[in-house]
């Protein structure tokens, strides 16, 4: 299987999204960089290697073109490890009160069907990504200690946060994953939630 140490992110041209990517290739990810032009994304590319990062015209406004940004994902690196859905956009001036409602259709397309449909794309190729943990989640209806090892370095690694030289920062709270029981595995659904004290 390929190394699943590949990070899509959406809205990658510029800000938190190229700031991001930057973080993690320092961090030894391999990256997919989408936004609706590549003119800064090639530079982007340029600059962290084109070994290691690949660019993708992508409106995510579009779901088939979010498709595609999957599938030249998929074959660049064999598989997607993570994404960071960060495409968005501000509103007009003049806020709720005196921004033209017709305005709040993009905001809504961008910002709400824009992630969903970004993680409806990538869904089934991270399930794949990390399908050894999932299968031992299946069989056994917890995590084992070698899987649980492998996701607590993951949420370790995220916690640190990605640093920018324009003072922005990601950074995933702390979480752990309990186990399942049968009817959360039939829905493929898994509780995140933190755990009870240990005695």
């Amino acid at each position: 299987m390929p190394d699943a140490k590949v990070l899509l992110i959406t809205g990658a041209s510029s800000g938190i999204g190229a700031a991001t990517a930057r973080a993690a290739a320092g961090e030894g990810w391999n990256l997919v960089l989408a936004a609706r032009s590549t003119d800064k994304l090639d530079a982007l590319v340029r600059e962290i290697g084109e070994d290691r990062a690949v660019a993708v015209a992508c409106d995510v406004t579009d779901y088939d073109d979010q498709q595609r940004m999957a599938d030249a994902a998929i074959k660049r690196f064999g598989c997607i490890g993570a994404v960071f859905a960060n495409a968005g956009t501000g509103g007009k001036p003049g806020g709720f009160s005196g921004a033209p409602p017709e305005s709040w259709r993009m905001l809504v397309d961008v910002n709400i069907l824009g992630v969903a449909y970004t993680l409806r794309a990538v869904l089934e190729h991270v399930k794949a990504a990390h399908e050894d943990i999932l299968k031992d989640i299946r069989e056994s209806k917890k995590l084992p200690e070698e899987a649980q090892e492998r996701l607590n370095d993951v949420i370790n690694e995220f916690k640190k946060g990605f640093s920018a030289t324009d003072g922005s920062s990601v950074a995933v709270n702390e979480a752990e994953t309990e186990a399942m029981d049968e009817a959360d595995v039939e829905k493929e659904s898994v509780k995140v939630r933190k755990p009870a004290p240990k005695k």
